[in-house]
């Protein structure tokens, strides 16, 4: 998870992927779904989605 903040500071990834990014740093925290989504404004199955890639992907496919 280090590289994630450095992406969020060059500002260079597309929306979706720093969408993406703030979802598994949040989740990373600790953070529940229902929170994620409505602080981000996406869906919990976004975020539910996202977290499942991570684990079984890894990463770079999570993004």
């Amino acid at each position: 998870m280090s590289g994630l903040p450095p992406l969020l500071r060059k500002g260079r990834a597309s929306a979706r992927v720093l969408t993406r990014a703030r979802i598994l740093l949040l989740a990373a925290e600790g953070r529940r779904n229902s929170f994620i989504a409505e602080a981000l404004q996406v869906s919990p199955a976004t975020v539910i989605n996202m977290s499942k890639r991570f684990v079984q992907e890894g990463l770079e496919r999570a993004l």
